[in-house]
Order: C-alpha cells, then sequence, then structure tokens
C-alpha cells in the first residue's frame, strides 16, 4: 500500500510547496454532519491516486507535507484558536497553505489568520468564496460562529465587503437577501449568473477590481458543485455547477490572481455514495496542483 499522497508526499518541509493541515470539525454545521471525518477519508483515497492530473501531467515536484491535525479536545472556542494558531504558523513559512475540512466554519479563523498575516505585510487579503450559499449571516441557531457565518465573520475581521467574491450561490436566508441589498457593492455570483456569463469574465471581473498588491485566500465548499455530482455533503443544493464547470474556473482563477491559501470544506463521506465526492474533491485539488504549480514546468 502506499503512503498518503504518494510521490507527491514529503517529510521534508522545507522541500515542501504545500503545507496541509486538517481541520477534524463539524460541529457548526447545521443539516448533515459528518464532515469531521473527510480529512482522514480524503488522505486515505489519495493512496491509491498516483500524481497525475487529468491531462497527463506529473505534479508529483509539487510536494505536499502534512504540518497538522486539529481535533476538537475541550470545547468549540478552543478549537478555532488552535486552528488560527496554526494558520499563523504555517502561513510564517510563505507556502501555500492548504486545510482540508470539515464544516465551512473551519474558514473564519484561517481565514482570519490569512488577513492578518498579508495586511500587516502592505496587501490586500481578498476571498474567493466558491459555495452554494452566501455564508454571510451574522448568527445562525444561535451561533456566530456557524458554517453559515464565514463571510459576516470575515467582515468583522477587516475584509471589506468588496473584498469577497461569491461564486456558485443558489440558496439564501432572508436576512442574507436584505444585508445583500444593504450593501450592492458585493460581488454574488448567482449559479445562473455563472452559466450567463462563463468563467472567463467572471475571473476577468474579479481581477479588474483589485491591484497588483492583492493576494487571495480560495474557499472551495464542495456544495458549489450539483449533488448530482457531489452527494457527500450535508447541505446538498441542486441547479450547481457541473464539475467540469468548476474545473474550468478553477484554471482560470489560478492562471489569473495569485491565490496563497484555501480549504476544502464540507465534504460528508458518512453521507456519501462510493466516495464520489471524495474522489471529485481530491481530483480537482490535483487540477489545482497542476495549474498552480507545475503549468509553467511541463
Amino acid at each position: 500500500m502506499y503512503d498518503e499522497f504518494r510521490e507527491l508526499k514529503t517529510l521534508n518541509i522545507t522541500e515542501a510547496k504545500i503545507l496541509l493541515g486538517n481541520a477534524h470539525y463539524d460541529k457548526g454545521c447545521s443539516c448533515g454532519s459528518g464532515t469531521s471525518l473527510a480529512p482522514q477519508k480524503l488522505k486515505a483515497l489519495s493512496r491509491y491516486l498516483p500524481p497525475v492530473d487529468a491531462s497527463h501531467h506529473n505534479i508529483e515536484n509539487a510536494k505536499i507535507y502534512n504540518y497538522c491535525d486539529v481535533k476538537l479536545t475541550k470545547d468549540s472556542d478552543d478549537f478555532y484558536l488552535e486552528l488560527e494558531k496554526k494558520a499563523k504558523e504555517m502561513l510564517a513559512y510563505d507556502k501555500f497553505m492548504l486545510f482540508f475540512g470539515g464544516d465551512h466554519s473551519i474558514s473564519i479563523p484561517l481565514e482570519k489568520a490569512f488577513y492578518e498575516k498579508y495586511h500587516n505585510l502592505g496587501k490586500t487579503p481578498v476571498i474567493i468564496h466558491l459555495d452554494a450559499h452566501m455564508d454571510i449571516l451574522d448568527e445562525y441557531m444561535n451561533s456566530k460562529m456557524s458554517h453559515a457565518c464565514p463571510n459576516r465573520r470575515a467582515i468583522d475581521h477587516g475584509y471589506k465587503t468588496t473584498d469577497i467574491h461569491m461564486i456558485g450561490i443558489r440558496s439564501y436566508e432572508k436576512e442574507e437577501l436584505s444585508f445583500w441589498q444593504n450593501h450592492p457593492e458585493l460581488d454574488v455570483i448567482t449559479a445562473d449568473m455563472f452559466r450567463k456569463l462563463g468563467y472567463e469574465k467572471i475571473v476577468e471581473s474579479i481581477k479588474k477590481a483589485h491591484d497588483d498588491k492583492t493576494v487571495y485566500y480560495l474557499s472551495f465548499d464542495i456544495d458549489i458543485i450539483d449533488p448530482a455530482f457531489a452527494p457527500g455533503t450535508g447541505t446538498p443544493e441542486s441547479f450547481g455547477l457541473t464539475p467540469l464547470e468548476v474545473r474550468s474556473l478553477l484554471d482560470a482563477l489560478f492562471s489569473s490572481l495569485d491565490i496563497r491559501a484555501m480549504d476544502l470544506v464540507e465534504i460528508s463521506p458518512s453521507l456519501d455514495i462510493n466516495d464520489i465526492t471524495s474522489w471529485l474533491g481530491l481530483k480537482l485539488l490535483y487540477e489545482i496542483i497542476y495549474y498552480k504549480f507545475e503549468r509553467n514546468q511541463n
């Protein structure tokens, strides 16, 4: 049996291009849970996946170093504090930070750490939020740390409303619609708008909105993809994007923007069918690794 990530894996942090963190947490879920099992599942399946993308590009030089596993040991507050601490440590290496969730609430401390690092360096931190949901509620089910709140907490932590780009949206709470109405500067690309505009125009618009001092955090919720292709998630929403559409979007994003960190969240192995959602997440991650690190080397 191969090790996790096979030839991509390294035990030498110096040679790594990617630092991987694993957030085993699903207490921020409001519907189906099980996302705490995703990091373990993704790493287990990676043993079977050769380090080659779908277009037969070898990506094994983009080494991955497994930096940390953050689990719930006391209470949720302690978990989020530990996650933020680990993110700050990882960002200090100036390597690409990747986190496996976990529900989408894990993005709150990760995006906070990202903002603080790059804001202090005179950069403009910007979030690209791939999701079926706006996740901009102030509070949901009596929690300000719900997976429905990451973008609202990001604003609390310093991000401007113009520095959050939401793509694939097709589900809304009344409070979110009200917030959007009061903040028309929010960049919300619904799934229907995505199909009408096309990914090239969307990425071009994001790029034009910012200067060359901008760095990007990509928050990738698997439910941006239609549940026909990705059923293993707690809040499946119909009328979503296809895997090929998301693949093309990711290609354009990584071609045009300086993306320094990302998370992959809301995969729930316990709700999946034959692991197809986990496999899809991994396959798209390997496409990202090619776009980010190997495109100009092949």
